[in-house]
Formats: structure tokens, C-alpha cells, sequence
């Protein structure tokens, strides 16, 4: 669950970043930092999936083995910490990840709606696949209160959705790749043409100083 949500998370990070930063990224952004980074976010997702292991329990029914999370008391914290690490930082960061990319493609005057209409179908796809599991994993909460049967399919139902994200995903990024990439290469000679410039205007008042002075 949190490994496949934090790649998103990742995967807008960077790039924002790549675009946002050009000159930066090309020069810092290596193999090696990206692999460090999926280490620690391994690490992460492991950690917080700990409860789901520690609190399984296994009962034996005549022929029947069930196997079952028994959180008692920690029944809420867990949801909570759940839906805090699964969904609410994960949507934000995309989110604003999103808003910047978008305000980064209006400043290069990107004529194509394309890249625009293909994020806000990655946030979207995110909100209606991830929160069925959300909402029927707090209802579960109060059991007594719902109806058994509606949890128990909301929750099956929920799951799947949740899974089918990663089998949308990669259709999305693939349909903006390639205006990605040409936004990554004009942000890129743009900071480069802004830097020669800026290099041409520091050589030319220093030379205007020169001239002042030998006069």
C-alpha cells in the first residue's frame, strides 16, 4: 500500500523539481541519490506496515484457519495513521507538485492543454481510487453501527481500487512523457540563455568600469 503511493509521491517530487530546477537537476540528480531514496522510502513503507504483521492474529475453527488483524484499542490509530501516511500527505504533496508544474508550463507558454488535462487526471485517479478504501476502512471503526455485509463489500471493493491506481499510473505518465520532455528542454535552455545572459551583462559593466577608470 504505502510503497506504491510514496513512488507517486516520488515520481512528482522529482519531477517538479527537474523542471522547476533545470540546471540543478542535471547536475545533481544521479543514480546513486535515486537509489538511496528508494531505499529510505522502502524503509518507511516497512515501518509503517509493521502494525498489519505484529497484530495478526490466526484462529483455527474445526477445518477452518482464519487469519485476521486484531487491533482492539489500537483500532483507530492505526486507520489514522493510515489514511495521515497512505493518502492526506501523499495527496497534498502531489497536489501542489501539480499546481507548480502547471504554473511552470503557463510561464514557458506550453500551447498544448494535453499535460495539463493528463495531471489532473493523475490527481483525480488518485482521489477516486484511494479514497473507497479510506472511507470504508474508518467505517469500519464502528462496526456496530453499519451494516456488516455493506462494510465488508465496500472494503473488497475499496481495495481493488485502490490496487487499480497502479495499473492506471503508468498509462498516464506515458501519455504526457513527451510534453515533459520538451518542457524539460526549453525550461532548461531558458535558464541556460538567462545565465549567458546575465554573464554578458556582469562582463560588459565591468568593462564600462575599466573604461572609466582609464579615462
Amino acid at each position: 500500500m504505502y510503497s506504491s503511493v510514496f513512488v507517486l509521491v516520488l515520481i512528482s517530487i522529482d519531477r517538479c523539481v527537474m523542471v522547476t530546477f533545470p540546471v540543478w537537476s542535471q547536475n545533481h540528480r544521479t543514480i546513486k541519490k535515486a537509489s538511496g531514496v528508494l531505499v529510505l522510502m522502502w524503509i518507511l513503507s516497512a515501518a509503517l506496515t509493521l502494525p498489519s504483521l505484529l497484530y495478526r492474529n490466526i484462529t483455527v475453527h474445526g477445518t477452518v484457519t482464519l487469519c485476521y488483524a486484531d487491533y482492539r484499542h489500537r483500532h483507530k490509530a492505526v486507520v489514522l495513521t493510515r489514511f495521515i501516511w497512505g493518502c492526506l500527505i501523499p495527496f497534498v504533496i502531489i497536489v501542489s507538485c501539480t499546481v507548480i508544474l502547471c504554473m511552470k508550463l503557463r510561464r514557458l507558454t506550453i500551447k498544448s492543454t494535453k499535460p495539463y488535462k493528463v495531471m489532473v487526471a493523475l490527481i483525480l485517479s488518485f482521489f477516486i481510487c484511494w479514497i473507497p478504501y479510506h472511507t470504508f476502512v474508518f467505517l469500519e471503526l464502528d462496526i456496530h453501527k453499519h451494516n456488516l455485509n455493506v462494510v465488508k463489500t465496500g472494503l473488497v471493493v475499496g481495495s481493488t481500487s485502490a490496487a487499480a491506481n497502479s495499473l492506471i499510473n503508468p498509462f498516464l505518465y506515458v501519455f504526457i512523457g513527451n510534453e515533459f520532455k520538451q518542457t524539460l528542454k526549453k525550461s532548461l535552455m531558458l535558464r541556460m540563455e538567462y545565465a549567458m545572459a546575465e554573464d554578458g551583462r556582469t562582463v560588459g559593466t565591468q568593462g564600462s568600469k575599466s573604461m572609466d577608470m582609464l579615462a
